[in-house]
């Protein structure tokens, strides 16, 4: 995926805090079934949500949706700045997570978390770390320039057998190829670095 610069609509700052007495929510973009699931999954604890989407999607019209908004597009940089800064000036979601549910998403996150990061909590990993799963042709180089660097060692962390486990469920219940999307969440939700021994046992299956 080649970066395309885009005028920001969001100023590249420290990351606002929610307003007094507002909780820290979640913003879901995409609201198919991956993104109904966050919805119920961190709705159910009290925790605000708003699903951002360009087609109609069940998510929004969950018990646990506290706000949704209708954009034209999400498919490009640039819409997804805008669809941000429409509903952050909205509902008020400075400090607020973002959750992406397709890969592109993952991969505008990732590619512009600078933009994104001045209003909102990006736990997206950043673009040098993403570009290894979204061009295979880099996993398949890098998996095979980590198996001859790491095989020495043949010991993981603990971090990095959770996120293993994780992909390795994801994989079972599917097919053995693994989208950007699934490693950028098991990535945050475990905070593995971009680092190549932490990347090693991932990229192991990410390849598969």
């Amino acid at each position: 995926m080649k970066t395309v610069p885009v005028r920001s609509r969001l100023p590249s700052s420290a990351v606002r805090s929610p307003e007094p007495g507002r909780s820290v929510g979640a913003v879901v973009l995409g609201g198919d079934y991956q993104g109904l699931g966050i919805v119920r999954s961190l709705g159910r604890y009290g925790i605000p949500m708003c699903v951002v989407d360009d087609e109609r999607s069940i998510a929004g019209v969950s018990r646990f949706s506290t706000h949704r908004l209708r954009v034209r597009e999400l498919r490009t940089a640039e819409g997804t700045l805008g669809a941000l800064d429409v509903a952050r000036r909205r509902f008020g979601l400075d400090g607020w997570v973002l959750y992406p549910t397709r890969d592109e998403t993952v991969a505008i996150l990732a590619a512009h978390r600078q933009e994104f990061e001045g209003h909102f909590r990006v736990p997206t990993p950043a673009w040098e770390c993403i570009e290894q799963a979204w061009d295979k042709r880099r996993t398949y180089r890098l998996a095979q320039k980590l198996s001859k660097s790491s095989s020495k060692t043949g010991k993981s962390s603990g971090r990095e057998v959770r996120t293993l486990l994780k992909l390795r469920n994801v994989s079972s219940r599917s097919s053995r190829s693994i989208s950007p999307s699934a490693v950028a969440a098991s990535i945050a939700s475990e905070g593995v670095a971009s680092r190549p021994r932490s990347l090693r046992a991932l990229l192991n299956w990410t390849v598969l």
